[in-house]
């Protein structure tokens, strides 16, 4: 940052001195006193003069060294003539002023030292008797022109400091000019939203808390639309931000400014209000949406629009607590939905209250390796015999409480992201029981563990799954990893390699629900699967059913031309079984033949 001195302010000094320099050589000259001084004055007065005719060609650093230069060589020969006189020393103390105020740092203690050397020397060369002063000096002092130029030196000190306080004054005003906007721009890059303007989540939080903790209730609704990834991939991210910057605008000239208003994440916005609102919360939200489709037609671009609105400190006294609230209602609200707007309830609360109970069972069921593998067996299509088992995962009663089944803790594993480590679990568990599941059964049999997708693409799944098979000293030819066709979903290439690092190591692979989902013969071409295992909705009705029996046999036949074995899952009645012998399925699997049974329970049967 530059410190100078303004150059007009610099000039007015030169323009001062030069006078004062001036006047006081013609008074010394006019009382016939102090020669020396008379000849410095003139001298100094000249060569200012000449600064301030040339001032355009010079720099203000070089205008202010050769002005406290002059003054220095003006204050030295005034002190060493009559050291009693002040005036000498003023021009000193004018000159650091300048100094100090000009430059920073050593730069600004040069000239300031430089003249206490000079003081010095002159001081030693007078008590050394070099210098003489041969003249009455206190006479002096007492004459009219003597004080007149002490005036007119104080004159220009006055001016000095005036214009370095001046000038800091004015460096001061543009500092703090310049903190206020910087200040204002960090408010706005901390608090408020790039796109739309808005207050972001980090403001409203700070607020809303500030009020509760104050004591003032409150409503809080969250406006949320669904759809601005496909805006964005089919109309561009200047369209998309657009029509945010348009809903931003509408709900501020809809709500008035006893609303703070706040824009979240992409698709939500947030109106929060201490005390009652004129309307309530859901007929305020259809009359700011009604004005926002007549402005913008949100429902041609496929905009989906919802809200729910909770009521503070009745719902929460934390700004987290009210958001979560709010999204358990947006959560509840019909998919696919438009302008649907609920508050939050008790219902809900308790609602989400067992949710969160069931988090924790889940969690420490988890932690504590409270989960336990059962089999159901699969048998021929021709002599129904056993050839292997399914690994099925269940929980364990805790404290003599039903636990929940695979359809309750399944989702929520997914959901709170815990499906690779329960995955690991169950495979560890599993493997651990082939060995005495071999000896009862024989070496011929296989045992088949469900694997999430994303477990199964993980970096060095392949590599922990060899390891439980050495630790537990079984063979890889007694194990089938079944996979869903959710893994369709990621990158094929990807799933190739998995398996064929699964087959390298002498694995099965199985592909599990085919015909449920993403079922593609392009994913059967590319991708050799050991086992498919075709689901239950092909068993269901298939005794009368001859379309469905005709497209079941199609089926096996594909699959067993791509060199693959083919299970049929959910077999339950003599009826289904009779007609499945009819078809050329390898395998069948269902409540017919075994219900999921504990390890125990098959070792003693």
């Amino acid at each position: 940052m530059n410190h100078e001195m303004s150059d007009s302010l610099v000039n007015r000094l030169v323009g001062a001195a030069c006078v004062v320099a001036l006047f006081s050589a013609v008074s010394l000259q006019s009382a016939s006193i102090f020669p020396i001084a008379m000849v410095v004055d003139y001298g100094s007065s000249i060569c200012l003069a000449f600064l301030l005719v040339l001032r355009r060609n010079f720099s203000v650093s070089t205008k202010l060294i050769a002005l406290a230069g002059v003054g220095l060589f003006i204050a030295i020969s005034a002190i060493s003539q009559n050291p009693y006189s002040p005036d000498g020393y003023l021009v000193i103390a004018a000159v650091m002023v300048l100094s100090f105020t000009n430059w920073s740092g050593v730069r600004a203690l040069v000239i300031p030292v430089v003249a206490v050397l000079l003081l010095a020397a002159v001081t030693g060369a007078m008590a050394a008797g070099w210098i003489q002063i041969d003249f009455d000096a206190g006479k002096a002092q007492s004459t009219p022109t003597a004080w007149l130029i002490i005036c007119m030196t104080v004159a220009l000190l006055a001016v000095a400091m005036g214009g370095a306080i001046s000038e800091l004054k004015n460096r001061l005003g543009s500092h703090v000019k310049l903190l206020e906007d910087s200040n204002l721009k960090l408010f706005d890059y901390a608090y408020k939203d790039e796109v739309t303007g808005l207050f972001n989540s980090k403001y409203l939080e700070r607020e809303v808390d500030s009020d509760i903790a104050a004591g003032r209730s409150g409503t809080l609704m969250v406006v949320e639309f669904a759809g601005f990834r496909l805006i964005h991939a089919l109309h561009g991210h200047a369209r998309g931000d657009s029509i945010l910057r348009g809903v931003a605008q509408t709900l501020g000239e809809h709500f008035s400014q006893d609303f703070l208003l706040a824009k979240l994440s992409t698709p939500q916005f947030a109106v929060w209000r201490t005390g009652n609102w004129d309307d309530d919360p859901e007929r305020a939200y259809a009359k700011f949406i009604s004005k926002l489709e007549s402005r913008h037609s949100l429902a041609k671009f496929g905009l989906i629009n919802a809200a729910g609105w909770v009521q503070a400190p009745e719902h929460g006294t934390h700004f987290e607590t009210l958001l979560k609230n709010i999204n358990v209602v947006i959560r509840d609200i019909t998919p696919n939905s438009t302008g649907q707007v609920l508050g939050f309830s008790n219902q809900m609360q308790q609602q989400m209250a067992d949710e969160h109970a069931l988090k924790a069972i889940i969690r420490e069921a988890l932690d504590k390796c409270q989960f336990h593998a059962v089999y159901q067996a699969k048998v021929s299509n021709e002599a129904h015999e056993i050839i292997g088992f399914e690994g099925l995962a269940r929980m364990r009663e805790v404290e003599g409480n039903k636990p929940p089944g695979p359809a309750t803790f399944i989702p929520v594993l997914h959901s709170e992201g815990w499906m690779d480590e329960f995955g690991m679990l169950m495979l560890r568990l599993i493997v651990s029981d082939i060995p005495q599941l071999v000896l009862r059964y024989g070496a011929h049999i296989k045992v088949a563990a469900n694997v999430s997708p994303p477990l199964f693409l993980s970096p060095g799944f392949v590599g922990r799954l060899e390891s439980l098979l050495k630790e537990a000293n079984v063979s890889a030819s007694n194990v089938i990893i079944e996979i869903t066709e959710e893994v369709f979903a990621a990158n094929p290439q990807q799933i190739v390699v998995v398996n064929h690092e699964l087959k390298r190591l002498g694995v099965s692979v199985s592909l599990d629900d085919f015909g449920s989902g993403y079922s593609s013969l392009g994913y059967l071409r590319a991708i050799q699967f050991d086992e498919i295992k075709i689901d239950r909705l092909f068993v269901q009705n298939i005794e009368t059913d001859d379309r469905l029996f005709t497209l079941l046999t199609t089926v096996c036949k594909l699959a067993h031309d791509l060199q693959s074995r083919v299970v049929l899952e959910g077999a339950e009645t003599a009826e289904q079984v009779q007609r499945i012998t009819q078809s050329n399925i390898d395998y069948i699997q269902g409540y017919y033949f075994a219900r999921p049974e504990r390890l125990e329970t098959l070792l003693r049967n």
